[in-house]
């Protein structure tokens, strides 16, 4: 993804002063409703030729939050579901892989990765 895109994204939700942003998903997790919203932003501006990669998915909640409104982006996730118990909430068009990030290898990836 381009430099100037990346900032203009940026400097637009440091813009937003509103204390309190809602949340895009209900899944539990860690992400905060301001990096939902920033995540979310970037993968609106992805190229068609691009994909979102998440390592570490836990619940899913981050995932959850990117794909809102994105539905046609290609989004991949990796977990290898040793650290928590829980099985994460995928989005139906995400990509999941249940294993560590030092296994994939280029196979896995159709498109290089924007965000």
């Amino acid at each position: 993804m381009e430099f100037l895109k990346v900032n203009k994204i940026v400097e637009d939700l440091r813009k937003d002063t509103r204390l309190y942003l809602p949340n895009l998903t209900d899944v539990i997790g860690f992400s905060s409703s301001r990096n939902e919203y920033l995540l979310n932003s970037l993968v609106k501006e992805m190229s068609h030729n691009e994909c979102y990669l998440e390592i570490g998915v836990c619940n899913g909640r981050t995932l959850n939050a990117v794909s809102k409104g994105n539905e046609y982006k290609t989004l991949i996730a990796v977990d290898s579901l040793v650290k928590y118990s829980d099985i994460p909430i995928i989005p139906k068009h995400a990509l999941f892989y249940q294993k560590s990030w030092e296994e994939l290898t280029k196979e896995y990836f159709t498109k290089k990765v924007g965000v």
